[in-house]
């Protein structure tokens, strides 16, 4: 990778979502269609604005590593050790980790730092980049004819909200 494209660092503009009551999983497909478009990927940022005004963040990690029953083994042990509840799930080329709890700002840089200690799994520049940026984003759509995330392993994490 060239030292340009490793220091390349842009970030679209937000689109904020309230979250109904009463989401669906039809009615959140339905938006990131609507937002998506046929030209647009959509990605889901883990910085969540709570009623009582107060952010919290959602777990969200990007795995460079390649994809092998060893590697999903070394994820999974990893993330066990790490004590998140989440899901890793499997992309066309990827591992991606989405936890079940929120945290806060503090507690969000602690697992996103956590992963630098495990380069040779983690996606060293998504770690950069939400550094930078203070939040971390996965994308949620594909382009056409790419599939869509499957669940690889549930992680029954040890810490709680």
């Amino acid at each position: 990778m060239t030292l340009d494209r490793a220091l390349r660092h842009r970030r679209d503009p937000e689109q904020l979502w309230e979250v109904p009551a009463n989401l669906t999983i039809d009615v959140l497909e339905g938006a990131l269609r609507h937002l998506a478009g046929d030209d647009r990927v959509v990605g889901l940022c883990s910085r969540i604005e709570m009623k009582d005004g107060k952010c919290r963040h959602a777990l969200l990690m990007d795995f460079r590593c390649p994809k092998s029953a060893e590697a999903l083994s070394d994820l999974d042990r990893a993330c066990q050790h790490l004590g998140y509840p989440g899901w890793l799930l499997e992309t066309k080329h990827s591992y991606h980790f989405v936890g079940d709890i929120l945290v806060d700002d503090r507690e969000w840089l602690r697992f996103i730092g956590r992963w630098l200690l495990l380069e040779h799994l983690s996606d060293v520049s998504f770690v950069g980049h939400c550094v930078i940026e203070r939040v971390s984003c996965l994308r949620v759509t594909g382009t056409l004819g790419v599939l869509e995330p499957s669940v690889a392993v549930r992680i029954e994490g040890s810490r709680e909200s």
